[in-house]
């Protein structure tokens, strides 16, 4: 297994493009997608290691990413929360991934593990917790930034 150790980093998918906290609609979903082409101040997610394998991760204003279904059948989008506690959703574990220098994510939720994985809705790359995803869209590349 793969280690983040704690820092701030920048997540890439496989297409290039970075993971961002987008807010659609005023007072809507602060959703994590991968549609940035360059790092900002919303690229950035602190690595905050929770004392075992796992880690949780922390947007620009230190809000803890979630996953977080809207309806009862709808997708486990990722998005920043408004949590100050970390609870099972906020928890992931990474792994090798299958391209070099790349990444997993999981996160366990309702006793099943699921992948971190872009699925392309309405033209935007939503990152999402699932199970029947394609496994190259999984892969993740991370870039730690140092302060300046």
């Amino acid at each position: 297994m793969t280690n983040l150790t704690s820092g701030i980093y920048a997540f890439q998918a496989k297409d290039g493009e970075y993971w961002s906290v987008i807010e659609y609609s005023t007072g809507g979903s602060l959703y994590v997608v991968a549609g940035k082409q360059a790092i900002d101040d919303w690229c950035r997610f602190t690595v905050v290691p929770n004392g075992d394998s796992s880690f949780s991760l922390k947007d620009k204003n230190g809000n803890y990413l979630s996953i977080i279904q809207e309806s009862s059948d709808g997708p486990l989008y990722l998005e920043s929360s408004q949590k100050t506690v970390i609870d099972n959703w906020c928890i992931f574990y990474v792994y090798d991934g299958d391209l070099p220098n790349s990444i997993n994510f999981q996160v366990i939720g309702n006793d099943t593990t699921y992948y971190l994985t872009i699925i392309n809705m309405d033209g935007r790359n939503y990152v999402e917790a699932r199970n029947d995803s394609d496994p190259a869209w999984r892969n993740f590349f991370p870039t730690q930034i140092i302060p300046e």
